[in-house]
């Protein structure tokens, strides 16, 4: 059962009953597979974040929002989405970009889209 926080919310899973992030909640439901593949698509990110944008990883979490939390202008924003985009092998439209604000919806993203990407191919 959740509780909607705007904009985070209450999990009361397994005695968790705290405020938490989407990547709370989704953890505290998902497989262990999904979890080990978003765990490699957040390393991945995180690595781009820090090649790209010269941030330290240890300063990156999922609810940082890019511009307010991070610093990340809109040149620079856009040219990590286009890194991200070649490494995954996904588009993001800039629709979408415009929509992933934080660290966490960025994976979220990448992780749904990657994964439909790959359905596509073996179809």
């Amino acid at each position: 059962m959740f509780y909607f926080l705007n904009p985070v919310f209450t999990c009361l899973r397994n005695n968790c009953n705290h405020i938490t992030s989407y990547w709370h909640l989704f953890s505290c439901f998902a497989d262990d597979e999904t979890k080990n593949n978003m765990n490699e698509i957040r390393e991945k990110i995180t690595s781009i974040l820090v090649d790209t944008l010269a941030l330290d990883a240890s300063e990156i979490e999922d609810n940082q929002k890019f511009h307010d939390d991070l610093g990340v202008d809109s040149l620079d924003y856009y040219e990590m989405i286009s890194t991200v985009e070649k490494a995954f092998n996904i588009n993001i439209p800039d629709d979408d970009a415009g929509k992933l604000t934080t660290v966490g919806k960025l994976v979220a993203y990448v992780e749904k889209n990657a994964h439909h990407q790959k359905l596509m191919q073996v179809a």
